[in-house]
């Protein structure tokens, strides 16, 4: 779960509702792109010369 500011209700609710979904395939999904979303976060807070590299 990317929490990118999210309050803590807000994360809780957005997990169970994904528990609730039941669907292993769409979790996979939203899991990679939980991962890619961190990854750009991280990559665009690094300062300009190590985003270079």
């Amino acid at each position: 779960v990317f929490v990118n500011g999210r309050s803590r209700p807000e994360v809780m609710a957005n997990m169970r509702s994904r528990i609730a979904r039941n669907d292993i395939a769409a979790e996979r999904a939203e899991a990679i792109q939980a991962m890619c979303d961190i990854a750009v976060d991280r990559a665009q807070k690094l300062p300009q010369e190590q985003a270079r590299l």
